[in-house]
């Protein structure tokens, strides 16, 4: 049984902290394989990266139904507002592992399909994932510190306005591209699913990022009025 309703959330907070920590490891083992050459090695990462979803899948359900029954005992009003808070980070946190998986399933298909890209193709996703990563550290070093009264979210969204340019960027130099016949159209699709697929996953960090924000500020402007 749970012990107080707003110590339970202590719990849960440090469990939602190990969960993004997983989803970090995700999108490090998606970024491995993009790298892996060898036959074995690469099914078996592919495979631990399917059986690491499911697992993810499984944390989110308990997550949820965790804080559902904390919710259901004696809260004050800001245990309230953190329980919505780390149920909406739980959901994302949740996604980046899908978006992680997905990463994953486009280099499967790049794989079987024997598809190569070219230098530049290579250096365009390598510099997306160093931005994506640069999120993933900046958010959940953020997360696991949730004691501060001001949450500075300005580098998280500067990164992520990088990431939104560049993939903006990529897709018009791709159209470019494919009409000089650089390289193939099946190369361009895979190449453009991974950009977008990582973009995708920077807006998860964002939310995050932004709920931890919104609720610190939420707490700061009532006890201001009290």
């Amino acid at each position: 049984m749970l012990s107080t309703s707003e110590l339970s959330l202590l719990q849960a907070r440090k469990e939602i902290g190990e969960y993004g920590a997983k989803s970090f490891k995700m999108f490090n083992q998606a970024r491995k394989l993009f790298k892996e050459t060898e036959e074995k090695k690469f099914k078996k990462l592919s495979e631990k990266i399917a059986k690491n979803e499911q697992i993810m899948d499984d944390l989110e359900a308990e997550i949820a139904n965790y804080l559902t029954s904390v919710s259901e005992g004696e809260l004050s009003i800001d245990g309230a507002r953190r329980v919505r808070t780390l149920l909406k980070i739980s959901d994302n946190i949740e996604s980046l592992a899908d978006g992680s998986y997905n990463l994953s399933r486009a280099l499967n298909r790049k794989h079987k399909k024997k598809i190569w890209f070219t230098t530049n193709q290579t250096d365009d996703i390598f510099q997306m994932f160093d931005l994506v990563e640069k999120n993933f550290i900046l958010t959940f070093d953020m997360l696991c510190d949730m004691t501060q009264d001001k949450v500075d979210i300005s580098e998280i969204m500067e990164t992520e306005n990088q990431i939104d340019n560049f993939r903006t960027l990529i897709k018009k130099q791709n159209n470019t591209n494919l009409t000089k016949n650089k390289y193939t159209y099946e190369s361009s699709v895979i190449y453009i699913d991974i950009i977008t697929i990582c973009e995708i996953i920077g807006d998860h960090l964002v939310n995050i990022a932004q709920a931890i924000k919104f609720k610190k500020e939420e707490i700061i402007s009532t006890h201001d009025d009290d």
